[in-house]
């Protein structure tokens, strides 16, 4: 079995790592990068604030026309609706 497209809705913190780059922080031991759009831009400055956010996203999406994408790549969350910041 193979997956195709994964849309996840998640809630957590927005921090930065250390290389500047956007990450949603779901637990203290679980995070999601997150793919640079428009939508980022809107929570963009809550990172690192104590400020909750719930988003829709997708997580992946099969490449297309390529049979098995790279098992190393990191997968990114890419924002496709922000519904809720608290």
């Amino acid at each position: 079995m193979t997956v195709a497209e994964m849309d996840v809705t998640v809630r957590g913190k927005i921090v930065k790592d250390a290389s500047g780059n956007f990450a949603l922080q779901v637990s203290p031991n679980q995070s999601f990068a997150i793919a640079p759009n428009d939508l980022l831009k809107s929570v963009a400055s809550l990172a690192d604030s104590p400020a909750v956010v719930t988003v829709r996203g997708e997580l992946y999406r099969k490449p297309a026309g390529k049979k098995k994408p790279e098992a190393s790549a990191p997968l990114k969350l890419l924002i496709l609706e922000v519904q809720k910041k608290e």
